[in-house]
């Protein structure tokens, strides 16, 4: 059991040191890889790219906000226009003709056909 174990780590440590990871074969992290790489990381921490940042999780992002918004919907009727939440969690409709402009699901409120929209900037 233990012979075991103690292969299966010299067989992950041949792995990292075949990834150009020489420092972590130690065991512990001394800093040598950034002195390798010229000090440079490969990603940018602190100016991500927009994609990186709409991909990452509402609380990992480097300003943190939600993924919810306001927004306008036209109203395919009378086209008056409503403001509805993106994840409303009621069935919301038009004060004009009482048609329903959207239906709450799980997550975001799905709006009816014909019906626009557009996000609301502060």
């Amino acid at each position: 059991m233990v012979v075991s174990i103690f292969l299966a780590n010299l067989e992950w440590k041949g792995h990292l040191a075949n990834l150009g990871l020489r420092h972590f074969q130690s065991g512990v992290f001394d800093g040598t890889a950034m002195v390798e790489n010229g000090g440079w990381l490969a990603v940018d921490l602190l100016n991500p790219s927009a994609e990186s940042e709409k991909r990452a999780h509402k609380l990992k992002r480097v300003v943190p906000r939600p993924n919810s918004y306001f927004m306008d919907v036209k109203c395919s009727g009378c086209f008056n226009i409503t403001v509805v939440f993106s994840n409303s969690q009621s069935v919301v409709t038009c004060p004009g003709c009482s048609t329903v402009l959207c239906q709450p699901t799980g997550g975001r409120a799905r709006l009816t056909e014909g019906c626009s929209f557009r996000k609301k900037i502060n």
